[in-house]
Order: structure tokens, then sequence, then C-alpha cells
């Protein structure tokens, strides 16, 4: 027996300095370097104007580095250029939701309503039950991005968040994974409520202060870029006197243009608050310099040169899992099958297994994020102590996920994985989505083929509790769909189905075509309709006035 026992300390032990030993500090520099060039091709073949990476290791900085331009006046990237965050805010929301309940203001468990009295959502069951730790998991049993359409149409988030009460098809709480932005932001008004602080003095206090960042912002990124627009900005927050007297401290930033493509041409999208709609869930910038400090954090698990963010209980709760992922399509950019198995959401993190095809796992922590123009990924190794950030002012998901690309290259370059073309895999993905929505336009145009009816016949108001009123109207013989916020031309396709480019109802300025479908009611009048932007929970519009 002892033998035995002899023999497995012996093989532990074998196993320990193996592993330990199998990527060195000059490796992990040597992997970063050799991304650049792998990083430019990347760049080029997907269109990407601006981007950076940070990799960083045992509290240290391996490597920076900086490509492309940064933004409409021509300025370059560089290591203090400020990029929006997207849903990365997500994992810096999580951080100060970690150092609140340190402080003893929250806890995981605490229900919504403690804070958030008439909270509703979903059902009277849920919305009673409903946690800190719910809202932050991805776990409520929602369908994926339920009601972003109304963020991307320019509903305020006040709007947003009145339409959840309407919204009832939960399945699977606290079961079921279903990513979410919305339900997301409402921790804003937790944590707001909890300290009487707004989510920006949060993000002042807990993040930039703490981590000493110079280049961290909640505010719009057009904002940061403008010394009138902080100008402006101080006085509201802290008096017209206060404001003059430190006048010389206001200094606008280097920041990023957000991208998009339109019309298979790559374009810079309007400068506004899209990101602060739903602020803590999206609404932090930071330059790559800065997230080289909280790659250094995250690796610290809460601390990093001395300075304590969340306390290492607290941030392994966050990063523990909280809800499998699974349901993983063949082809999927940020969940590649041929990398990553046994995937997980904690609070703010996503987990994995990240190996070659299967062979030699290593266990990943991550997050994204991709809306708006922006793109942008870190991931890190606690075992291997290694960790990196992408960003690029290209995006959304839809359009690159160039970000997650190059940390797969990455982690292939430093844990000697068989090469992958990953810009190529995401050229291949485009052209075959290409070809799904050809075949979906084709069976719009082409079944049962058929004139449209008059169109005063489609005119009227029609209403849906989630998104509320939408007016068709026609103008100059053609027929206007309006939600008084945004309107789109619509074009007949085929009998009573229409359709208009989605960049005319969303802001997102995606290449797509989107649906509007009207139907009949008993009484043989136009009495619903269907758009397919706003589609994502089968919501029917009921046209008033018709039964």
């Amino acid at each position: 027996m002892l033998g035995i026992f002899k023999k497995i300390v012996v093989f532990v032990l074998l196993i320990s300095v193996s592993y330990a030993a199998s990527i060195s500090d000059e490796q992990v520099k040597q992997s970063a370097m050799a991304l650049e060039p792998h990083f430019r091709q990347a760049m080029k073949k997907l269109r990407v104007p601006g981007a950076a990476f940070v990799v960083a290791r045992k509290g240290k900085i391996v490597h920076t580095a900086c490509f492309g331009i940064a933004n409409e006046n021509g300025e370059n990237v560089e290591k203090d250029t400020m990029f929006a965050l997207s849903s990365l805010t997500k994992n810096v929301t999580a951080i100060i939701v970690g150092a609140l309940i340190d402080e003893g203001k929250l806890n995981f468990d605490d229900k919504v309503r403690k804070y958030l009295p008439n909270f509703f959502i979903g059902n009277e069951d849920i919305s009673s039950k409903f946690t800190i730790r719910d809202l932050i998991s991805h776990r409520s049993g929602f369908k994926h991005f339920l009601a972003d359409s109304l963020w991307s149409s320019g509903h305020t988030k006040q709007q947003m968040m009145n339409s959840l009460r309407y919204i009832n098809n939960v399945s699977g709480f606290r079961k079921k994974y279903g990513y979410q932005n919305i339900i997301f932001g409402i921790i804003e008004d937790v944590l707001e409520r909890a300290t009487g602080k707004t989510y920006e003095q949060l993000v002042e206090e807990y993040i930039v202060s703490k981590l000493q960042l110079q280049n961290t912002s909640a505010l719009p990124l057009y904002v940061s870029g403008s010394w009138f627009e902080l100008f402006k900005h101080s006085i509201k927050r802290y008096g017209f006197w206060h404001t003059l007297k430190n006048i010389f401290s206001i200094k606008r930033k280097k920041i990023t243009t957000t991208h998009t493509t339109f019309m298979d041409k790559v374009v810079p999208l309007k400068q506004n608050d899209y990101f602060q709609r739903v602020i803590a869930t999206a609404g932090v910038s930071m330059s790559i310099e800065d997230l080289g400090v909280w790659l250094k954090m995250l690796l610290g698990k809460g601390s990093v040169d001395k300075s304590l963010v969340t306390t290492t209980k607290t941030f392994e709760e966050l990063s523990s899992n909280q809800v499998k992922i699974e349901d993983i399509k063949d082809d999927s950019l940020s969940f590649p099958p041929n990398r990553l198995s046994d995937i997980h959401y904690g609070m703010g993190f996503f987990n994995a297994l990240f190996s070659d095809n299967g062979l030699n796992a290593h266990r990943i922590w991550f997050h994204m994020g991709g809306v708006y123009g922006t793109s942008t990924f870190l991931a890190f190794s606690l075992a291997d102590d290694i960790s990196i950030c992408v960003m690029c002012n290209f995006g959304s998901v839809a359009v690159t996920t160039f970000p997650e690309l190059m940390t797969w290259k990455f982690f292939d370059i430093c844990f000697n994985f068989k090469d992958v073309d990953w810009a190529q895999f995401e050229i291949d993905h485009k052209a075959r989505s290409k070809k799904e929505r050809e075949v979906i336009q084709k069976t719009y145009e082409e079944n049962n083929p058929g004139p449209h009816a008059a169109l005063d016949q489609y005119s009227g108001t029609y209403t849906c509790k989630i998104y509320s009123d939408i007016k068709v109207y026609t103008k100059k013989d053609c027929l206007i769909i309006d939600n008084g916020i945004r309107k789109a031309k619509i074009e007949h396709v085929n009998n009573n189905i229409f359709k208009f480019r989605c960049s005319e109802m969303c802001e997102n300025y995606y290449d797509t075509d989107e649906y509007v479908v009207f139907y009949r009611g008993q009484n043989g009048k136009f009495d619903q309709m269907y758009i397919s932007c706003f589609g994502e929970n089968q919501n029917i519009f009921e046209k008033k006035g018709e039964k």
C-alpha cells in the first residue's frame, strides 16, 4: 500500500512540475510578438480600421501593440487611445458588484425588489425570487438578446425596462442560459439605489481610482474626446465655479470612432450615447494601456500592485459556474467547438476548456463585447497565469469577431496548437450566412407570388405591449412604418410582404433587409402586422380599432 502511495505522490509531483514549467515567461513574450503578423494580416482581410492588444503575465505587462487608424481625424491607435468596451463592461460591472459585496452594501442573493420594489419581469413568481446573482448571470430563462431591438431603434432606458413587464415566455429560470443586455443592465439601478451614487461615480471610485487608470470612463466617447463636451459635463456634475477653478485640469482624451459595414463598405457610425443607454451593460471605455492593468487585476483575483478591488473569495464567487451553456452551433466564432468545451457563465465571466480538438486542455475565463461599431475580447488562464485583451473599432459581433479570433490565435501559438487561419474561418462563416439569408429572401419573394392590396388598406396604428405603437401610413405612393423615433420606407416583395433596409429602423447600420408581413382578420381587413427586426419574441402588432 505504501509503495502505491509513493508512486501516486511521484506521479502528481511530475505532473505539477511539467505543468508549471510548460510555458515560460519568454515563451509568452515570444508568442505575443509572433501574434503581430497574424494580427496585421487579419485586420487587412477583415477590413478592421484600428485595433490593439495587450498581454500580461505574473503581474507584468508582457507586450502591447497598436495598429491602424483610430478615428475620422486619421489619428493612429496608440496605447492611450480609448475604445468603447461594449459588453466587456459587464466584466467591469461584476467587479464593482464584488467590491460592494465586500463592503457589506450588497449580497449576491439579495432580492432585486429589496432595492427596486416595483421590479417585475416575466411573472410574479419569478419577479419575487429574482436576485442580484440572477441579474448578472444570464440565467433568467429568457431568450438571447431579449428586446435588444428597442435599444438599437432608439428607445430610452426607461422604455426598455418598462417593456420587460410584458414578456412572459420565460422557460428554464436559473437552469437555462440566455445572454441578456437589458436585463443585465437593471443592475445599474440596483447599484445606484444601494449606494446613492451614479454608475459613473462607482466606476471612478472602485475602478479608476483604485487601479490608478488614466484613460477609463463611463462617459460617452464623444464627450471624452471633446474639451468642450467635458467642460459642459463638469459644469453639470460639479457646478460652474468648481469647473472654472479647475478648468486647466480638463483634458480631452484620444478616442476611437466606431465603424460598421454598410452597402459592403466600412463606414463610421454617428458618435452618440448609444452605449450609455444601458450603461452597466455596455457604457465603459478604456485604453489598451489601462486594460493591461485590468488584466493584471484579473490574474491577481481582484488585486494588483497592492491595490485591492475585490477580495479573492468574492472574485472566485463571481467567476464560479452559475449556468452551463449548451447547444453551441458547429460554426460558432465566439465558441468554436474545435477549441472550447464545457462552457459556463458565472457573473460577468464566461469560462471554458480551451483545447486542441480535445487535447491539452486549459481552463480559461473570458468575456466579449460587440455592438454599434466596436468589438472587444479578453481572456485569461489562471493556471498558466496568462491573459490577453484585444480591441478594435469595428463591429458588432454580427460584423466581426476579430478580437475573439486573435485571442484564439494567441493561445494557439502559446500552447503550440494546430494552426488555424481564423480570419478565413470568419470569411467562410459570413459566406454561409449570406447564402442562408438569400434562401430566406428567395422564399419571401417567390413563394405564392401576388400583388399587394391597395396601400391605404394597410394604414393605421399597430401596437404591441413590448414595442408600443408603430404607425403605418402612405406618403407619395409609398408605405411608411414609424415608431415615433425612427421610420422606414417599406418596399413591396410579394403579396402582403414588404421589406426595408435594417439601418432605417435600427442604428447599427446592419447590411440586411428586414421584413414586414400584414395579416387579414376574419372581417377581411388587415388587423395584424409582424416586423422581423422586432420579432425575436414572436411579437405580433395588433391594429388599433380592428378586431
